[in-house]
């Protein structure tokens, strides 16, 4: 359901990245309040599942976990709560979390949002956070034993609170 309004040059752009590519990938970078994340666009569009968000990672090696996410899930994946997945982010598991529709905010998904509702007329309601290990431990945020600085730089977008 297109918008009769005309579209700016970053709307074109991501359209046709998304035409093109199957997806883009926005990074926001850290502010005072959140660690820098990066969340992609056309998940819906491309493999008919809902966006991904990862939180605390460098923009390059969030670029390469979404992407090889979209590959696994064009080669059959089904975005799942609980799924691990291998062969995202190097040699390290990454954890696939359900983001509840209401946690689905313009803080973190406003590009991937506008995307839904140009395309689809609809709010975006399905979204997973992609949640990686300690390099060191390999611990996620929810283990008890995890570094406070993984927990830190990765809110949990599915959850109240991590302990």
């Amino acid at each position: 359901m297109e918008s009769s309004r005309e579209l700016n040059d970053y709307e074109r752009e991501l359209l046709a990245n998304v035409a093109e590519r199957g997806f883009q990938v926005t990074t926001v970078f850290a502010s005072d309040d959140f660690p820098t994340f990066s969340y992609s666009i056309g998940f819906p569009a491309t493999v008919g599942q809902g966006e991904v968000i990862t939180i605390g990672l460098h923009s390059d090696a969030a670029y390469g976990l979404i992407e090889e996410t979209l590959n696994q899930c064009r080669d059959g994946l089904v975005l799942r709560d609980g799924l691990i997945l291998d062969g995202t982010l190097g040699d390290y598991p990454v954890v696939v979390k359900v983001i509840p529709a209401d946690r689905i905010t313009k803080e973190r998904f406003n590009s991937a949002m506008w995307f839904h509702d140009y395309r689809y007329g609809t709010p975006l309601t399905e979204a997973f956070q992609l949640v990686w290990p300690c390099e060191v431990t390999r611990l996620f945020p929810w283990d008890a034993e995890c570094p406070d600085d993984v927990i830190s730089d990765q809110p949990l977008l599915f959850e109240q609170s991590v302990h």
